[in-house]
């Protein structure tokens, strides 16, 4: 009985210890992890991670597929992206996101694409209520599949991820139902009656979807074409958030009109508009002459994306990152100079505010790192054109602490 006691006991210390040795997303940080393309291979997972009543009255599962990065390092805990597909909240399913999926999880993410619920053509031709309800449910559903990784990881941890790092995000009718999961609450300014009603019909904002009893908070939005009922509703403590969109797009207003001719919305610039008048966190490629569908891969305007997943990256990398900064080197406000950009021959760069050394990356549009060099606050760092050629490039300083600082740069 004793040699049982003590291999229980042995077995209990091994598995503490495991879970010790695990290093955290923002641990992880070394100026490739989460921009550049690190895994060659990714792994398809389905699951159900909730179910509810859909609009027809009938239960639905809900399923997602997990794109997990295969690779020698399962000790370590990923942050996550949960996506949702367009289709104007009454067509589509989870295998409209699967690029978008294989892309963010060869730089490192564990992804997601969800099924939520849609409206039913059985039901007729939707007008802007219920367009409302649909979206209401849908967000009950995104919550549920960000509660599905804390509960997942508060047990086996089948993924390997960052329960404190849980992004959102989707393209169209996902964006739109991102942006809701992350800043729409019942108390918030002109939230319409209609909308605190659906809101409490369906189960209140948490939703009855599945996984009670876990937080359904995010770290942040990717924000493909989509946008928001009402902008006033993002408050300055709230998540940041990344957005691309073409301002011509004719399905999901760029600034604000009748998406899809069914429900008025506020598009990528009126958010980018307010999250700039509270000096939060976000950035917005705008495609300019850019549609609803073409400024993606395969589009008239493709070559836009390659540049905007390298932007997003970064952005989503400097949030994961920070979490390893210190309260000292915060407060120093490390500035990264380059002079001249654009530049013709040769770009100086110039670090002010940091008291260490340092290490310059320096990706292309496509995020593949071209150049690696170290440095430190007495020794400008001189890139020369005839070295990379020309074109835009992104220039990322990764300080000791782990705080970094990106910047474009151009050569003419």
């Amino acid at each position: 009985m004793k040699n049982n006691y003590t291999l229980l006991f042995l077995c209990f210390f091994l598995l503490f210890q495991v879970d010790l040795s695990a290093q955290s997303a923002a641990e992880l940080c070394d100026g490739s992890r989460y921009i550049d393309d690190i895994f060659d291979t990714v792994t398809k997972t389905t699951v159900q991670y909730g179910q509810n009543i859909n609009i027809s009255g009938q239960n639905q599962d809900f399923m997602m597929d997990i794109y997990t990065p295969d690779g020698d390092d399962s000790d370590v805990k990923r942050p996550v992206i949960v996506l949702a597909h367009g289709g104007s909240f009454i067509f589509g399913d989870r295998s409209f996101e699967e690029g978008h999926c294989r892309e963010y999880a060869r730089k490192g993410f564990v992804t997601a694409s969800i099924d939520y619920r849609l409206w039913s053509i059985l039901n007729g031709i939707p007008d802007s209520t219920d367009i409302q309800e649909i979206v209401v449910m849908a967000v009950s559903d995104m919550k549920a599949a960000v509660r599905y990784f804390r509960a997942d990881a508060d047990g086996d941890n089948n993924y390997n991820i960052d329960p404190n790092l849980i992004f959102v995000g989707g393209t169209s009718a996902g964006a739109i139902t991102a942006t809701h999961t992350a800043y729409m609450q019942p108390e918030d300014e002109n939230v319409p009656t209609t909308i605190t009603e659906l809101i409490e019909t369906h189960g209140g904002i948490e939703g009855t979807s599945g996984n009670p009893g876990y937080s359904s908070a995010v770290s942040g939005v990717l924000n493909l074409s989509g946008g928001l009922y009402n902008p006033n509703w993002i408050t300055a403590d709230e998540v940041p958030m990344v957005s691309y969109h073409g301002d011509a797009d004719g399905t999901v207003p760029y600034d604000f009109g009748i998406a899809a001719g069914i429900m008025s919305i506020h598009g990528s610039l009126h958010m980018h508009n307010r999250m700039e008048s509270l000096g939060m966190n976000h950035f917005l490629h705008t495609v300019s002459g850019g549609g609803h569908t073409d400024i993606y891969e395969g589009g008239a305007m493709d070559q836009e994306w390659p540049t905007f997943r390298m932007e997003s990256a970064v952005f989503f990398e400097e949030i994961i990152c920070a979490a390893t900064s210190n309260e000292e080197l915060t407060e120093t406000k490390a500035e990264m100079k380059i002079f001249p950009n654009p530049a013709n021959e040769e770009a100086l760069i110039t670090l002010e505010g940091v008291k260490d050394s340092y290490d310059v990356f320096v990706f292309d549009q496509l995020g593949r790192s071209v150049l690696s060099i170290s440095g430190n606050q007495n020794e400008p760092i001189v890139l020369e054109r005839n070295s990379l050629g020309g074109g835009m490039f992104f220039v990322r300083v990764l300080l000791n602490s782990g705080e970094s600082i990106t910047e474009k740069l151009v050569f003419n």
